[in-house]
């Protein structure tokens, strides 16, 4: 299909004994994505949030197959399962949710792929209609609320403070003498109000997972205090990044409270799903 592309298949599965997977349709998929880092929260970060702190989407809608374009995460489609046709939602449009009820799509606009140029987007599935928001933050991990409200939600990230680890030799090796520590914030949108809900030190947000019953859970990738002292006391930082970042870089699955704090409520637990009828949604 030319450099940087692969034919991808989709399939359905229905939910029963003796089923067999059916083809759905197919599309063009950009790979060939590589890099990374020398610091393990990376890998910590993109095992929860996805590439680049972007989560591939693959949703079915009334409408069709809302599905990423390529390995980045930035870039979706809409891929109509009557006729085959794609349709770009947008060349660059990243950490998508798509509404409970299947009509609407929520992401973060990119300039040329940076994800420090996302601009909030609404669009109708329908009529492929555009909203842009004008927001508090830059946007990356979106939501929409599940409890009727008709609010959005998405999150950011910014640095505001610096690791030192000048003192650590195997560090300053790695070119990681000094670094960037962030802070997580989770913004809600009701109409033409916004309202920042929560902020907390952590190196990023990885899944925002609201509920019917008006509750948001979120997953937190911590900074890297705990590596840098582990360093410090003479841990070996050339084992395995996997194994760093699940022991300094664990998960946290969190809950939002009202007062905009926020309960832990388990470490370690990777890539979160909820269940929608188990937290008040309805069966079916």
């Amino acid at each position: 299909t030319g450099p940087g592309g692969e034919n991808i298949i989709f399939y359905s599965l229905p939910v029963s004994a003796g089923a067999q997977p059916q083809e759905i349709g197919r599309a063009v998929f950009g790979v060939g994505c590589g890099g990374g880092g020398s610091y393990p929260a990376l890998s910590a970060f993109w095992n929860e949030a996805g590439y680049g702190g972007r989560l591939l989407t693959l949703e079915i809608t009334p409408y069709g197959l809302v599905y990423s374009t390529n390995c980045t995460g930035s870039g979706t489609a809409l891929l109509d399962l009557e006729t085959g046709e794609s349709a770009e939602l947008g060349s660059a449009l990243a950490n998508v949710s798509v509404s409970e009820d299947g009509q609407q799509l929520l992401g973060a606009q990119e300039e040329g792929g940076d994800p420090t140029t996302g601009v909030l987007t609404l669009i109708d599935l329908e009529t492929q209609a555009v909203t842009e928001f004008e927001t508090e933050a830059i946007p990356d991990v979106t939501a929409f609320a599940a409890d009727g409200s008709g609010a959005l939600y998405y999150g950011a990230r910014s640095i505001t403070r610096t690791i030192d680890a000048t003192d650590v030799p195997s560090l300053v090796e790695m070119q990681l003498g000094e670094i960037d520590a962030y802070t997580v914030t989770i913004h809600r949108i009701d109409g033409e109000s916004e309202t920042q809900i929560y902020e907390g030190d952590a190196y990023g947000l990885g899944r925002m997972l609201p509920t019917a019953a008006g509750e948001l859970f979120f997953s937190l990738i911590p900074n890297g205090d705990a590596w840098v002292e582990a360093a410090r006391e003479g841990m070996q930082t050339n084992q395995s990044f996997t194994a760093m970042a699940r022991e300094y870089f664990p998960i946290e699955l969190l809950a939002l409270n009202t007062d905009g704090s926020a309960t832990a409520l388990v470490t370690g637990l990777e890539q979160t799903a909820i269940d929608p009828v188990a937290l008040g949604g309805a069966a079916g």
